[in-house]
């Protein structure tokens, strides 16, 4: 063989390398080796055939230097090797590990303390800081003599999202599962022996029982914790544990667990649900655990959350009452005979005849992806009108709740099936439709094409919308910044998912009136105003310049018809009617739409406004044509020289004068019944009972 030099020395010297390629038949040697670790010949004399040759008359070869961290109780937390020459100095400040520890000061140079600042590296040296956790999260309990004291501290425990659990049908190994129960077989408790390591012991496997395991190392694969009688252990079998945090899982004070004196950990193998060994650092060994009491807080707080909204599935005052007083036991036994109290309960019932908003358990739209228990958004769809560019490719959405939001309002609508409904939203009258394992395109003007849903109550008044046919659930994404709590098919998700939703009676929307007095709405479903508000349609008199109000006498706004309310400056809370089918009020000139709308500048349109002089209905601005949601306005025929206001006004409005400027004095009150000495612009009420308009 050969040699090509690619490169003259400029030095001599270890430090300074000579390239060249070795040659042989017109082949060249190639590092290139694909995973084999093998060298081999090849035709090509890219970087690959480069290689570099060093003289290595002066080299002495570097000393390998192991640096350790560990806790204050021998378990290993991590190791590093580096290669250092001769004379090299080390730096013996202690480095930052994480949040979870604090260092103690201890230094350690091939097992021996030292206080020096630095080393001068002259052989083979490991190197050792010692930090102590800042937080362990096991309440400890005495446990002796084969019984669990009364004051035993119980915790529910779960690697990656499966509950371990104890079975004395597989005496070999422990399972997991997804969904947890309360049975004693889900309960653990933790004690110490005389060393201060760890015993474990499980409620349904009894005090005389504790977790044991022979050693992981060079062990068969078969090897797995398990549960066996303490006494008459063989000298193989471990009943010591201990501790260290998790970097998976920080905030949720995530644990590993392994045998005293080793590093392998105990994890969840979720393909053939057992508890095995694995070295490495992940969330399958990640162990989080759930104290008893905060399982009872929690379980409460999800009753509350399902009674507090009056969603289906939720119980009554009385059942409530009788769900704190088991909860308050504080005890295993109390909570499931809660868990039973709330399974008999008569909860409040679906009813395909009311209207429905639809809220996510954990997404919404003001935190995309993020997931927050009980903190998600109305199911809505997408209005292209309004919502950002992001959005624009999906057609539905979980928007943050607002009880003013018509647009979050659905009707379960039989397919003919029993059980089976589509799902049609009152304001964009349009109805879902969407394929498997994806996103949501815009909905459907018809049934023809719509998606039949079936409910399936998970308890705590949660319940999956599944696809009929494929049972794939209607989910809240959380892939990513850009599509995060938009609506696609998902074939998972269970209790506090994305994929529950409440399904609450709506029953009431909200409407903001301002400090103008006057609000405009339009509505798909027919409501009722409440005290303290008016109703008004009317006609328009463009030559006047004159909008009449005519009060809608019984309150009762029917489905599409656009009004004008009048009250004081507040939020107000409207009844909807789901049992009403009357027909739009005729003989009103005003229009409206129930979603944004982009007004043809072939008209001139006019909408509710407090301009210069009083509240009217304002010619619309040319370059800026789109009306709000659920709003109602006023639509003329263009004319050359257009209005540029339309006054409120009119006898069969109750308001009978219009006092001008320099009016004869009468007595006069606002709309609260207050005296006013000196009427501004504005509507007021006279001692004889006239409502008049002043124009000043």
């Amino acid at each position: 063989m050969t040699f090509e030099q690619k490169t003259t020395i400029l030095k001599t010297s270890w430090a300074y390398d000579y390239q060249v390629r070795f040659t042989t038949g017109g082949n060249y040697l190639n590092i290139q080796t694909a995973g084999t670790g093998t060298p081999k010949l090849a035709n090509g004399k890219g970087s690959w055939s480069i290689v570099m040759v060093y003289d290595a008359s002066e080299y002495k070869e570097p000393y390998r230097v192991t640096t350790k961290k560990l806790d204050d109780k021998g378990n290993l937390l991590d190791s590093q090797d580096s290669y250092m020459y001769q004379g090299t100095t080390v730096d013996l400040t202690t480095p930052t590990i994480n949040s979870y520890y604090t260092a103690t000061g201890t230094v350690k140079v091939d097992g021996n303390v030292t206080t020096d600042a630095s080393i001068n590296i002259s052989k083979a040296t490991t190197i050792e800081y010692v930090y102590k956790w800042n937080t362990d999260p096991i309440e400890y309990s005495n446990i002796t003599n084969g019984t669990f004291p009364a004051d035993t501290k119980w915790y529910l425990m779960r690697l990656r999202d499966s509950y371990v659990s104890y079975n004395s049908n597989t005496p070999e190994y422990l399972p997991g599962t997804g969904n947890k129960t309360h049975d004693d077989a889900y309960w653990w408790a933790f004690g110490k022996d005389a060393d201060g390591n760890i015993k474990v012991y499980n409620k349904a496997a009894g005090a005389t029982q504790v977790m044991t395991s022979v050693s992981p190392k060079d062990a068969e694969s078969s090897t797995y914790p398990h549960f066996e009688q303490e006494n008459g252990l063989d000298d193989t079998k471990n009943t010591a544990w201990t501790i260290y945090p998790s970097i998976n899982y920080g905030s949720d004070n995530g644990f590993y667990l392994s045998r005293v004196g080793e590093t392998t950990k105990i994890n969840y193998n979720y393909q053939n649900n057992k508890l095995v060994y694995w070295a490495g650092q992940d969330i399958g060994s990640t162990f989080r655990i759930t104290p008893l009491e905060d399982e009872i807080q929690a379980l409460k707080a999800s009753y509350e959350e399902g009674a507090k909204r009056g969603a289906i599935g939720s119980l009554n005052e009385e059942d409530m009452a009788a769900l704190d007083v088991e909860l308050n036991k504080g005890t295993i036994e109390g909570l499931r005979t809660a868990v039973t109290v709330a399974e008999n309960a008569e909860k409040i019932p679906f009813k395909p005849e009311l209207y429905y908003r639809i809220e996510n358990l954990a997404r919404k739209y003001s935190t995309k992806n993020g997931t927050n228990l009980n903190n998600g958004g109305y199911l809505e769809p997408v209005d292209y009108l309004e919502t950002p560019n992001f959005l624009k490719t999906n057609g539905y959405f979980s928007n943050d709740r607002n009880a003013s939001r018509a647009q979050a309002i659905w009707k379960f609508e039989s397919n003919g099936t029993d059980g089976q409904y589509y799902l049609h939203n009152m304001n964009a009258d349009t109805y879902m439709s969407g394929n498997d394992g994806a996103y949501f395109a815009p909905g459907v003007a018809g049934t023809e094409s719509a998606t039949a849903f079936t409910l399936e109550a998970l308890s705590l008044a949660q319940y999956n919308i599944k696809k009929a046919g494929s049972g794939q659930r209607l989910h809240a994404s959380g892939a990513g910044e850009n599509n995060g709590a938009s609506i696609m098919f998902y074939n998972g998700g269970d209790l506090n998912s994305p994929s529950a939703w409440y399904l609450i009676p709506a029953t009431s929307i909200d409407v903001t009136i301002s400090d103008a007095g006057y609000a405009t709405v339009n509505y798909p479903f027919a409501v009722q105003v409440t005290d303290g508000v008016t109703a008004y349609i009317g006609t328009a008199n463009a030559q006047e310049g004159v909008f009449t109000l005519k009060k809608i006498e019984n309150g009762i706004i029917p489905a599409n018809t656009p009004v004008v309310l009048e009250g004081a400056a507040k939020t107000y809370s409207l009844t909807i009617l789901a049992d009403n089918d009357d027909e739009p009020l005729t003989g009103n000139d005003l229009s409206g739409s129930t979603v944004f709308k982009t007004i043809d500048t072939a008209a001139d349109a006019y909408i509710l406004g407090n301009g210069e002089k009083e509240v009217g209905f304002y010619l619309m601005d040319e370059t800026d044509r789109t009306l709000g949601a659920n709003k109602a306005y006023i639509e003329l025929e263009a004319a050359a020289n257009p209005i540029r206001s339309i006054t409120i006004g009119g006898p069969t409005t109750g308001i009978e004068d219009t006092v001008a400027e320099g009016a004869e004095t009468e007595e006069y009150y606002d709309l609260q019944g207050r005296r006013i000495q000196n009427p501004i612009k504005g509507i007021y009420v006279t001692k004889s009972g006239k409502k008049v308009i002043f124009n000043k």
